[in-house]
């Protein structure tokens, strides 16, 4: 599973592809527990062609998603797939986090909230 990740303003795009299996979870973990202590306060997460996630996973979302909100930062997911987005409303990750048709406007409601 790679981890792309680019700025766009004061947005942190992170762009996961592939299947996420436990060292993939693992990774994803380090890799948003860096961004946030790093003080990035808005990220996407653009999970490319992943129809399913396991539960650790989603977890991982969760907290951090969680503990960026204390900090005051926002998350938001854009271009979700269809299976992928049955599982955030299972489990109710679209009440912590809003999800986007695709980048551009997912990056406009970002940099728009304060």
């Amino acid at each position: 599973m790679p981890i792309k990740q680019y700025q766009i303003e004061n947005v942190l795009v992170v762009e996961i592809e592939g299947d996420i299996s436990y060292d993939a979870t693992l990774e994803l973990a380090t890799t948003l527990d860096s961004i946030i202590d790093n003080g990035t306060l808005r990220i996407l997460i653009v999970p490319r062609d992943i129809e399913i996630l396991n539960s650790m996973a989603v977890g991982v979302l969760f907290t951090r998603c969680t503990r960026l909100q204390e900090c005051g930062g926002r998350m938001a997911l854009a271009e979700v797939t269809e299976g992928l987005s049955k599982i955030f409303t299972a489990t109710r990750f679209y009440r912590l986090v809003k999800g986007y048709p695709d980048i551009p406007s997912a990056l406009q409601a970002l940099q728009e909230e304060n």
